[in-house]
């Protein structure tokens, strides 16, 4: 869950394009869509996860999450790689955690290389991350089961 691991440049080029620009902000696979959508001129559906990258920075408080799963060939090598990751970026914070138990605290500006851990137990931001990222995974562990309950797509769902 560390930048080296997860931070992908996206490049995006299209027949014909005049439009230039940087997006310094964290971005999400979930912006893509309404990126795509508001280029070609089409109405960004208000439901739509995400935010268009043509768009002025969201703010400070978005929450942005990236998550690693067990793989089965490495949970066969080592016990260690029966874990879920997941780093959650708010603002000029990135709090990882594991179900392991691991909790580590980052902030970009002071330190790009993540390399001095701040995260202590009761440490107020990322604390308040903590909950953030909690009540996010509460949520998409809920609508996953209620797309698959039975194995099968619910009717909302379709």
């Amino acid at each position: 869950m560390y930048q080296d691991q997860i931070h992908i440049p996206l490049i995006i080029k299209y027949p014909g394009a005049v439009r230039k620009g940087v997006v310094e902000e964290t971005a999400s696979l979930v912006d893509v869509a309404p990126t795509v959508l508001e280029t070609l001129g089409i109405p960004v559906p208000k439901d739509l996860p995400g935010l268009s990258l043509l768009q002025s920075a969201p703010g400070g408080d978005r929450l942005v999450i990236s998550e690693s799963f067990p793989n089965g060939l490495m949970t066969k090598l080592h016990p260690r790689f029966r874990r879920t990751e997941r780093a959650a970026y708010s603002g000029a914070l990135k709090l990882i955690t594991s179900t392991a138990g691991k909790r580590e605290l980052y902030r970009f500006a002071d330190d790009p290389s993540e390399g001095h851990d701040l995260y202590h137990a009761g440490e107020q931001a990322g604390g308040i991350i903590e909950t953030r990222l909690a009540a996010w995974t509460e949520a998409a562990q809920r609508a996953a089961k209620s797309r698959t309950g039975s194995g099968r797509p619910n009717k909302e769902a379709l």
